[in-house]
């Protein structure tokens, strides 16, 4: 603490005052009084500072006593007190201000709005059906995969009331062909269109095209047929180029309400067929601008027209999955999320709360947030659905999950647009139909009816449905001599269970990749 001295006047003293209001501590080495930091002290110092040519700061010195000085009137007036009075100054110091703190923000979520028809309440229903009228899919026939459209879908019990879910599907094809319908009662031989990248086209003469810009309705599918543009499958090529080009399209459907205001006229939509999936008010919807677990709750669809073009917005909360640690807190509950993303966030808190790996929520990030069409990948989906259909080792799956282990699955999917003329594009939403028929041209029967509801047809059709569809059907070849090398070929283009397919498994994803695509 230096010399045993005393303070020879009320200058002296004033920077010791200072240390003792300030110094919660107590450390002598920041006070620059006389008494605890000598001047003998304060002139060893000096010289090593000046010697560090880099560093020219002198941090570690305090001030002289006479740089800190308070105004000569003060001293003036502190020279008349004894130093016995010198505590009261202490005790008058006023305290140093706490700065005021404003909390964060937090969102409010959105309400989530009621659904409008049986097709709406079950689709944002949680294990209900998972894939919709209207949508392609890719659906499994024998031991190859195909492209096709969902027609109908309905539910039936047996006996033992246990239930079963049926979709009708209408296979792609080209104009003036009609593949018969196929009915399928599993849902593990369906796929969404945008799990799989779609394989090359066997027709090498339309493969060689610049692939982003063959619209299917251009290509000539009668001389393709006739065989007239080298060997090929025309149905197969046919499905994936008609798949390709309802990517390209958008409907909006179902209309809520329309208001006008200075020359802009909005309208609110239900529902929005976008490329091959269909879409709810109420949906989940994965997004380009944000990271793969983050999606939005969409709540309004909205076409803003004016004199010269239309707009589209779509509106929701934007919610992002957050691990917690087994540790943690129990993670709040949020009743406005969708009720498919709250009850596959229990499934995978069941799994990972039972290894000890804590639970998961759904934390909102923002509220009303508004995207542009193109800003859309496409439908999200449950991994509590996702994971046991796309995994290509059901051991292994078992065995991740044993162990806590829930991979985000939705990441892997594709986004609309990745094959197509929209790709990368930041403007274009695509080419608005009328109608969803209209998305599919001349890929399907004319006469084509998309069935609302999930009630069992009549038992005459589906008596009719069943002596159509093959047992195990393969697309048509150009020859009807064709050998049975060349359909272990046709096999090979199609069947995507195998790696002969571009597109399969990981290779399948969107992350800057274009392998599978045409």
């Amino acid at each position: 603490m230096g010399p045993k001295k005393r303070f020879r006047s009320p200058a002296d003293f004033f920077p010791h005052l200072l240390w003792l209001c300030t110094d919660v501590n107590g450390n002598t080495d920041n006070c620059s009084c006389k008494l605890c930091c000598p001047e003998e002290i304060e002139e060893k110092k000096a010289p090593q500072a000046a010697q560090s040519p880099i560093n020219k700061e002198e941090p570690e010195v305090m001030p002289e006593p006479k740089d800190i000085l308070p105004p000569q009137g003060t001293i003036n007036e502190s020279s008349n007190r004894s130093l016995s009075n010198l505590p009261s100054l202490v005790r008058k110091q006023s305290p140093v201000p706490q700065l005021a703190t404003t909390p964060p923000t937090v969102p409010a979520p959105s309400q989530l709005p009621t659904p409008r028809s049986i097709d709406q309440q079950i689709d944002t229903s949680f294990n209900k059906f998972h894939n919709r009228t209207a949508e392609i899919v890719w659906f499994q026939r024998g031991q190859a995969w195909a492209l096709g459209v969902i027609t109908r879908r309905y539910r039936t019990k047996n006996e033992q009331q246990q239930e079963a879910r049926h979709y009708v599907i209408q296979p792609l094809s080209y104009p003036l062909h009609n593949p018969p319908l196929a009915i399928i009662t599993d849902e593990s031989h369906l796929r969404p269109w945008l799990a799989w990248s779609p394989p090359p086209l066997t027709h090498q003469s339309i493969h060689d095209q610049p692939i982003r810009i063959v619209p299917y309705h251009s290509i000539d599918w009668v001389g393709v047929s006739e065989g007239k543009y080298g060997p090929g499958e025309v149905e197969v090529d046919a499905s994936i180029l008609a798949a390709k080009s309802v990517e390209d399209t958008f409907t909006l459907t179902e209309p809520l309400k329309r208001t006008t205001s200075g020359g802009v006229e909005e309208k609110r939509w239900n529902c929005i067929f976008l490329g091959g999936e269909k879409i709810w008010l109420g949906d989940s919807l994965r997004l380009r601008i944000a990271p793969g677990n983050t999606v939005m709750a969409l709540t309004e669809i909205i076409e803003r027209v004016t004199k010269n073009q239309s707009t589209y917005t779509l509106v929701g909360d934007l919610y992002s999955l957050v691990a917690l640690s087994a540790t943690s807190q129990e993670p709040p509950e949020n009743r406005n999320i969708p009720i498919r993303m709250r009850e596959d966030l229990k499934w995978r808190n069941g799994i990972t709360n039972t290894a000890k790996r804590g639970k998961s929520y759904w934390k909102l990030i923002q509220n009303d947030s508004r995207l542009s069409i193109n800003q859309i990948k496409g439908r999200w989906y449950e991994d509590s659905y996702l994971l046991p259909l796309l995994s290509q080792n059901n051991s292994q799956l078992q065995q991740e999950l044993a162990n806590g282990q829930v991979t985000e699955q939705n990441g892997f999917l594709n986004s609309r647009g990745d094959s197509t003329i929209l790709y990368n594009s930041q403007d274009n939403p695509g080419i608005r139909c009328a109608d969803r028929k209209d998305a599919f041209g001349k890929s399907i029967p004319a006469h084509t009816v998309f069935a609302s509801g999930i009630d069992p047809p009549a038992q005459s059709q589906r008596t009719q449905q069943q002596q159509t569809q093959p047992q195990n059907y393969e697309p048509q070849s150009q020859s009807q001599s064709q050998s049975q090398s060349q359909q272990q070929g046709l096999e090979q283009f199609v069947n995507l269970d195998g790696e002969e397919v571009p597109g399969f498994g990981q290779q399948y994803s969107s992350q800057g990749q274009e392998q599978g695509f045409f």
